[in-house]
């Protein structure tokens, strides 16, 4: 886990310092209004000193070990691979549709309640969410064959 740590951090420092040097070529702010290099320099300041964190914390710990297919990391697997496949159907079905479908089967998974609840928090949630992000500050969630 140690060595784990130590190369995800120097990988996530190496990306920071990358898109702090492609984000110094855009253009700079005019009349008090920052360019549109700001927020990438601010986000990769940010993760450089969280991998720095990671890397201080790492040295300090034991190094432990980690089994990589006991039930508990088959279950991490099996989430990742169900958010794949979320991501790849969104583009094609449509946001609504596919967020229901998979909040709905991740929170039946997880939380092991009635699917008829579970099934009515999804379409709250997401309801909400297109709301908000759809209606209110107008982010296009209009895309593939459905909603």
């Amino acid at each position: 886990m140690k060595k784990g740590n130590l190369i995800l951090a120097t990988i996530c420092i190496i990306l920071g310092l990358y898109v702090i040097s492609v984000a110094m070529q855009y253009p700079a702010g005019t009349g008090g209004v920052p360019g549109p290099g700001v927020f990438p320099i601010m986000i990769s300041v940010v993760l450089i000193a969280s991998s720095i964190a990671i890397i201080v914390s790492s040295l300090k710990m034991e190094d432990v070990h980690i089994s990589w297919l006991d039930d508990n990391t088959k279950r991490v697997y099996l989430s990742m691979v169900a958010l794949l496949v979320y991501v790849f159907a969104m583009a094609q079905i449509g946001f609504v549709v596919t967020s229901v479908i998979f909040m709905t089967g991740m929170t039946q998974w997880f939380r092991k309640g009635k699917p008829i609840v579970n099934a009515g928090i999804s379409v709250a949630f997401v309801a909400i969410v297109y709301f908000v992000f759809g209606m209110l500050l107008n982010v296009p969630l209009n895309f593939g064959i459905l909603i």
